[in-house]
């Protein structure tokens, strides 16, 4: 990536387990609950054993909670707010991650070092038009291959 070219990238940060705090901070953060709430239905996505209906925050926690180890892919966008994603993966961990369009890799770098820090992550990559991988070993490969890449040694295991 070149430094002041602007991008349309996807930044993503990988969150040990499945940790309410996480889908709180994040919420203050990007506002995605707005979107679920202006929405006159709940929002339904197709998880690898069953439906996620998302009503609430509340009930993205409780999701979370009872299927500690199953795969879900959330993605919300709406007026105001970034275009979001929750994933949950198949080893019971948790991505978050904000799509924007037009942002400088420096820009999209220090918006990953900030996510990172706000919600815990010890990973996490600057990419662009991809989903992201289903779980912490994935993730790990897929964000060696990129320029910006963060591992926080400080939360890093011996």
């Amino acid at each position: 990536m070149n430094v002041g070219f602007k991008y349309d990238v996807d930044v993503y940060v990988f969150v040990e387990g499945r940790n309410p705090d996480t889908l709180t901070v994040f919420n203050k953060l990007t506002g995605f609950e707005r979107v679920v709430k202006d929405k006159d239905d709940p929002l339904v996505f197709d998880c690898e054993n069953g439906e996620l209906t998302l009503k609430s925050l509340e009930s993205l926690v409780k999701w979370s909670e009872e299927n500690p180890a199953q795969e879900c892919y959330v993605q919300l966008f709406g007026p105001g707010i970034p275009f979001v994603t929750i994933f949950f993966t198949n080893d019971g961990n948790t991505i978050v991650g904000i799509s924007e369009d037009g942002i400088t890799a420096m820009d999209a770098a220090k918006k990953m070092l900030s996510l990172a820090e706000n919600v815990g992550a010890k990973y996490g990559y600057v990419g662009s038009n991809e989903a992201p991988p289903g779980n912490k070993t994935e993730f790990i490969t897929r964000m060696s291959g990129y320029t910006f890449a963060l591992y926080r040694r400080d939360m890093l295991d011996d």
